[in-house]
């Protein structure tokens, strides 16, 4: 009855599929060392992708009629009609509501947006207007049609190093040993939108018209990624085990803004026209933030962007203009033109984390041959993150660029930015998001923590 559909697989879904291949070298350097070097691709295709087939919000989707409408109601209701009700024409109404204080949000909930500010993404006859929304969908009787569509993909690459060696007696004291260490340098690309990295799980799109448009890095990747580990079997009996992992840290997106209002976000923030809000910065590709742009120097795009694309209109806007409803004056007081992103308030925007930890386990079998061949009682330490290294939760939920007003001003200061990469880079800010213990005896990053086992192995 609502017209509208959410998470529906499309006619022509497909089932994903992938290919994987490798190829490299291994040689032994000498008696029990080998080196390996590969290269490793994964490719994944067909990836289920939510797509709003009826182009809610579009540009391209404008009605000037239901512009009008919208317009006039929101002049003609009980807040405004005592002021605006009675004046004539759709850009002196515009003007009158400047007057008396009302922003693009408000002329968006009445008409004036797509349909998700008109009905909740619902037709509008379910919701029982009596016009669609200005940027209503193709079909504008029908609400939002969120179908999967297999247009995902994915790539990965890496190179893959790994050093293999046991020996028997390496060092004096030492009965055996065996130690690996392996490094990594890879990317993982995708287009699919995604804040936990994982794409099977009906991601969206950053740009509904063509959805490979952005393709870059995903939530998962890092490009460098060091892993070791050993076991030693001492004279006498004890044993040592250690497994450590240094990461490169995860990449984030730089998108804009939509949480300084509740409606109107394709007049601040769909740069494409295509009915998506929150687009990445012009100039910009999934994950380039902490590769191609890091926090050194987010200052400075800022600056680039606020000179180039603020106050500017966008494809939404530039209908409204275009049809000579609105001017480029109006939209501006009504804050329906891309808004100036908040500078940062330190040096340097907050970069992701890397990952570092250590981990080691001391044990000691005692052998129980006279209960029963093999049988052992195994009492054993284990330190996890022996170093006591700290770690920190990445900024999944916080690489917006916020703008001026979300961030309570130009310049970003107090709460209103922790945890995004254009907040305060304070030591309150990142121990904030220091990895603590969870629940359990293990958290991986967590703070150094020991534990006493006693294992009987039969």
């Amino acid at each position: 009855t609502t017209l509208n559909t959410a998470g529906t697989y499309a006619p022509i879904f497909k089932q994903p599929y992938s290919e994987q291949w490798n190829f490299g070298l291994q040689r032994e350097l000498f008696k029990g060392a080998v080196l390996s070097a590969d290269y490793v691709h994964n490719g994944a295709f067909k990836i289920g992708q939510t797509i709003d087939e009826n182009h809610n919000g579009a540009a391209r989707n404008f009605r000037q009629a239901s512009a009008m409408q919208a317009v006039t109601n929101v002049a003609t209701n009980k807040t405004y009609a005592p002021y605006c009700g009675t004046v004539v024409g759709t850009s002196a109404q515009v003007n009158c509501l400047i007057g008396r204080g009302a922003s693009i949000a408000t002329l968006a909930s009445a008409g004036l947006g797509s349909t998700s500010d008109f009905s909740a993404s619902n037709s509008y006859l379910y919701a029982g207007q009596t016009f669609p929304a200005a940027f209503a969908g193709t079909n504008p009787v029908l609400g939002s049609g969120s179908f999967i569509l297999p247009s995902g993909r994915s790539g990965y690459d890496a190179l893959q190093i790994v050093y293999r060696q046991s020996k028997s007696r390496p060092f004096p004291g030492v009965e055996h040993g065996n130690f690996q260490v392996s490094y990594n340098l890879s990317r993982i690309v995708s287009n699919l939108v995604s804040t936990t990295g994982d794409q099977f799980f009906t991601s969206g799109a950053y740009d509904w018209d063509n959805p490979d448009q952005y393709i870059g890095r995903n939530g998962l990747d890092r490009k460098h990624e060091l892993s070791f580990g050993g076991s030693f079997t001492f004279k006498y009996g004890p044993q040592l085990g250690v497994i450590g992992h240094f990461f490169s840290a995860q990449p984030n997106n730089l998108s804009l803004d939509t949480g300084s209002i509740a409606t109107g976000n394709i007049f601040q923030s769909d740069l494409t026209g295509d009915g998506t809000t929150g687009d990445l910065a012009p100039g910009t590709l999934p994950g380039d933030y902490g590769h191609r742009i890091k926090g050194p120097g987010l200052g400075a795009f800022i600056s680039q962007f606020n000179a180039a694309y603020a106050g500017q209109p966008t494809p939404a806007g530039k209908a409204l203009i275009n049809s000579g409803l609105f001017s480029l004056a109006q939209l501006t007081a009504l804050r329906g033109v891309i808004q100036q992103v908040a500078q940062v308030p330190t040096t340097q925007g907050v970069n992701n984390p890397d990952f570092r930890s250590l981990d080691a386990n001391l044990s000691y079998p005692v052998r129980l041959y006279r209960l029963h061949e093999g049988m052992s009682l195994e009492p054993s330490i284990a330190v996890y993150n022996v170093l006591n290294l700290s770690n920190f939760s990445n900024l999944n939920t916080g690489s917006t660029l916020q703008n001026i007003v979300t961030a309570g001003g130009i310049y970003n200061s107090g709460s209103a930015g922790q945890g995004n990469i254009t907040g305060p880079n304070s030591f309150p800010v990142l121990s904030a998001r220091r990895t603590y213990r969870g629940v359990g005896t293990f958290s991986q990053g967590a703070p150094r923590e020991t534990e006493f086992q006693l294992k009987l192995n039969f």
